[in-house]
């Protein structure tokens, strides 16, 4: 239940930060001011968003592989 919890929380962090920005494009434009202040947050936000998604990824892979993972120690622990 806290992995479905922290993939959803991720998932919404990702989204609303998508949404702001789109905001900020939008607000950018209406100002008329400059396209590298948009760049950089454009930039910075992919970077938060595939940082994000590849953590949350890999916990859920983890997760997923668990019961593998303890079985290949028992196996070795039996030996």
């Amino acid at each position: 239940m806290m992995l479905v919890e922290y993939l959803l929380i991720n998932i919404l962090k990702a989204i609303s930060l998508g949404f702001s920005i789109i905001l900020f494009d939008s607000v950018m434009s209406y100002l008329g001011l400059g396209d590298l202040l948009f760049k950089i947050f454009v930039i910075w936000g992919l970077i938060f968003i595939s940082n994000r998604t590849t953590n949350a990824l890999n916990i859920y892979t983890k997760v997923k592989h668990y019961n593998d993972y303890q079985q290949e120690v028992s196996d070795i622990i039996q030996e």
